[in-house]
């Protein structure tokens, strides 16, 4: 399952918060995540409204969900 999920890169020389599209098991643990913060936009077929619903999405899960630490993801 795709979540977003807040990620606390701590190996940064200026450590910040990013949002990320994380995949997650079965067994909640994180299996891939993709390395550059979230970006919010669709195509003109798809209109606003798929923005408006993946705000929301990403919105429930940053709160739903425990923040990561970068350095514990696989990848890093």
């Amino acid at each position: 399952m795709t979540q977003y999920r807040l990620i606390f890169h701590d190996t940064a020389p200026q450590p910040f918060y990013g949002l990320h599209e994380v995949t997650i098991d079965d067994d909640g643990k994180a299996i891939t995540w993709r390395q550059e913060p979230a970006d919010f936009t669709c195509r003109t077929d798809e209109g606003p409204e798929d923005v408006i619903q993946a705000l929301a999405n990403a919105a429930h899960d940053a709160e739903t969900y425990p923040i990561l630490q970068a350095s514990e993801l696989p990848g890093n």
